[in-house]
């Protein structure tokens, strides 16, 4: 992901979704693939600026599996999608 640069640019995204919801989930402490302040907080920091007013973000202390978060990430995604979706 980081050797395709911009082609694969989640912050370069924004633009586009600003007019959609948004949601960007991140993990913090135990994740030594993807470290939050690397990979989460540099796309959080795009899609604020650019703004995309639907934004919601959510970070989870655990490791890059979630593995001791995943109902928590489930209940986090189903929440979300009923706030957003049409019935």
């Amino acid at each position: 992901m980081t050797s395709a640069g911009e082609a694969w640019s989640l912050a370069g995204l924004a633009p586009r979704l600003a007019d959609r919801p948004v949601l960007l989930v991140g993990t913090a402490g135990r994740d030594t693939v993807t470290p939050a302040a690397e990979h989460h907080e540099p796309v959080v920091a795009a899609y604020a600026a650019h703004p995309v007013p639907l934004l919601e973000h959510r970070v989870f202390v655990t490791d890059h599996a979630l593995s001791d978060h995943r109902l928590e990430l489930a209940e986090t995604l189903r929440d979300f999608l009923d706030r957003h979706l049409t019935r």
